[in-house]
Order: structure tokens, then sequence, then C-alpha cells
């Protein structure tokens, strides 16, 4: 007598038309709204949580390459000029392979002075992000006819200087005296850059290759290590290994991974934890459609006896609260998508959530929205919709016709 059709055009009506009871009303609106901020704050702290991967392991690779070379123990590595060639044709996934020289000196400005970490690249080969990443001047590294240097803008403040300015570098070689002096450079400021990322961006003092040769004595054939860029940077570990295999002892070869394990440790914990822990709000609103779907079956036992006298069978009964449930995870989800997709967009163009970039490694909170994270908790949510429709079907179809009509 009733086909699905029927049921389902039912189910919206009885949707559509809580009643009489304000309060009734009142309660399904709160039970959509609560599927819907459960939608909504699980897509944006997994919009969060990949927004804040992205952007700090693009960082970390793009300062410190996929895969870093270098000699066993302390030291550097010599034959540089052949173990290059080696290193482009060890591995198809070798992109670019940059010999870097680095060391510790102590930088003056008018201001101050501080210790800086020497960071030494061939401007011909150097694959570094900082390029895209200068605020203030041009990234120019030369050694003649005037050597230059980039900076960060924080280094820059602490130490008094600003683009243009000369800046005083000095390397000691052993204890200083008369008899050994320390090696000094004036370079000319060429560049300021930001990246977030404290640690490098109090430290590095980014110049020339030869110029940096020169200050820390390295002997001509010689370097610190090599940095090399993979097609795929997710192979680092992979292609570090088969690097150690392929040119054996003594040269260690060792992935992005490895050397920045404690960064990489706390991405994965904020990518894994956050969205957990607020996933929770997703079960608890789905389950309070329990409550509301049975406050429902009460309003509409009259209903229900009229259908069942009309020859409608348990099962069809069910079904039509069925269907009400999945009007209500519907109308959530959707609702859910579309705050989730409003406030992304709000943070990408204005920047609501300023963090402190000492801490966070961003002043902004990174927002990376992906179309199967809308899918995913899509699909999971009207499930649990669904799943929490069961009991109060279950009520509504034990209801007796008689008993039912006396609600008449």
């Amino acid at each position: 007598m009733i086909g699905q059709a029927w049921e389902r055009w039912l189910a919206w009506v009885f949707w559509a038309r809580q009643g009489r009871r304000s309060f009734l009303r009142f309660v399904t609106l709160l039970a959509i709204v609560g599927v819907a901020v459960g939608v909504a704050a699980l897509e944006v702290a997994l919009f969060l949580s990949r927004g804040f991967s992205r952007e700090i392991t693009a960082k970390i690779m793009g300062f410190g390459a996929h895969v870093q070379v270098m000699r066993y123990g302390e030291g550097p590595l010599t034959g540089a000029d052949s173990l290059l060639g080696l290193l482009e044709r060890v591995d198809a996934r070798i992109r670019t392979v940059a010999p870097v020289i680095s060391g510790q000196a102590i930088a003056q400005g008018p201001k101050d002075l501080d210790g800086v970490l020497l960071y030494g690249v061939d401007p011909e080969r150097d694959a570094s992000f900082l390029r895209d990443r200068i605020v203030a001047g041009t990234y120019l590294l030369r050694r003649n006819p005037e050597p230059t240097v980039v900076l960060s803008g924080a280094l820059a403040r602490r130490l008094g200087v600003e683009l243009g300015d000369v800046l005083w570098v000095y390397v000691a070689h052993g204890v200083p005296s008369p008899f050994s002096p320390p090696r000094m450079a004036r370079l000319r400021i060429a560049g300021l850059y930001e990246t977030g990322l404290t640690e490098f961006d109090e430290a590095f003092v980014v110049l020339h290759l030869e110029q940096a040769r020169a200050l820390l004595g390295y002997p001509p054939d010689t370097v610190s290590r090599f940095e090399l860029t993979l097609t795929d940077p997710r192979q680092a570990d992979e292609v570090a290994a088969r690097i150690e295999d392929r040119l054996g002892f003594p040269v260690a070869a060792r992935s992005i991974f490895q050397i920045y394990r404690s960064l990489f440790a706390w991405v994965e914990l904020q990518e894994g934890t956050i969205p957990l822990v607020v996933a929770i709000l997703v079960v608890v609103a789905a389950f309070n459609l329990v409550g509301t779907l049975l406050m429902v079956v009460l309003e509409k036992s009259a209903h229900i006896g009229v259908l069942k006298t009309l020859g409608a069978t348990d099962r069809a009964i069910a079904r039509i609260f069925l269907f009400e449930g999945a009007l209500f995870g519907a109308a959530g989800i959707l609702l859910g998508n579309g705050m989730a997709l409003g406030l992304g967009w709000l943070e990408r163009r204005y920047a609501l959530l300023p963090l402190p970039v000492e801490v966070y490694y961003v002043d902004r909170a990174p927002v990376h929205m992906v179309a199967s994270d809308f899918l995913i908790v899509s699909t999971l949510a009207f499930a649990l919709c669904l799943l929490s429709t069961y009991f109060p079907a279950r009520v509504a179809r034990r209801i007796h016709p008689v008993e039912a009509l006396r609600f008449l």
C-alpha cells in the first residue's frame, strides 16, 4: 500500500512541519545546528592541521634541502668536484646537487655583535627557497667586486643594520692573538629574508660559496656537505639509504626527516591529535538526534496510529523515521560544509587568527582545504546520523494503533 517514494514524502512532511509545539521546532533546529557545528569544527581542524603541516614542512625542506650528504664524523668532504658528479648520477630522483660550506662566525653591526652560522652556497646551484622569502632587496650573492650577503630581517634588527649597510664578519682560528688574528670580511647587505623559522632566521647568514671558503679556511675541492633536492621529497629516506649503499664509507647521507626529526614529530602530533579530539563533537551532535527523533515520534504518535490503521507495516513506519533522520543529517552536513568553507575563506583573506611566529613558525593560521576532507567528514557524519535514528525508528514501529489513536 505505501511505497518507498510515499514514505520519503511523508518523512519530508514530518521534518518540515514539526507540529504546533514551538519547543519541538526549537529542538529540531538545535539538532541540525549541532550537526552543522560538529561537521564545521572537524573540517576546520583538518584545514588548519593540513595547513600547518604543509607550511612548516615546506619551510624546513626549503632551507635544509631533502637529503644532506656529508662526511662521517667531523671535518669537510674532500674531492668535492668528483663527488658532485657521482651524486648527480647516483639516482634519477635527484633533481639538484648544491655544495655548501658552513661554519660559525661572529657578525658585527652598529648596535651589537652576535654569533652566527655562515651558510656559503653556489648561486648557480643553490635550490634554497630563500629567493621567494626576500622581503627587502634581492637574493644576490657575489664575491667580487664587492662581497654581498643575505640575512634575516630579525637578525638585521638585532645587529642594528639595514639593507645596503656593511656587515663585518669575523672567524677565529684557535685562540685569537697578535700572531693568530681572526679572518674578517666586509660584506654588503644585498637582501633581507623572513621564513618564520626562528632557529634559522636568528642564526643564518647566507653568502657566496667562495667567500665562505676564504673566511672559514677551507682548501680547494672541499665542502662541508652537499644538499640535494628530489623530484619527490617523500622519498628522501629511500634516496639517502641508496646513496650510502652506492657510495659507501666515508660518506653519510641523512634525509630531512632524520635531521629535523623533532620538528616533524611536532607537525605529525598537530596533524593527528587535533582532528581526533574535535571529531568527538560530530559524534555527540549525531547522537543528539536520538532525543530529537524520540520527541518527534511522541508528537506523531496519532499519525502513526492512523497510518497503521490504513495498512502501513512496522517496517514502513521505521523507514519513515529513518528517512527523517537522514534529512536531519543532510541539512546539518550541508550547513556545516558551508560554515567551514566560509571560515576557511575568511581566514585566508583576512588572517583572523594571528599566531606568535616564535612558537608556531607562522604568523597566521595556515589553511589548506582538500575536497577529500569534505567528502570523508560528510560521509562519516551522515553514517552516524543514520545510526542514531535506529532506536527512535524501533520505538515508532512498536507503537500500537489502538493506543496511538487515543491521542487524536
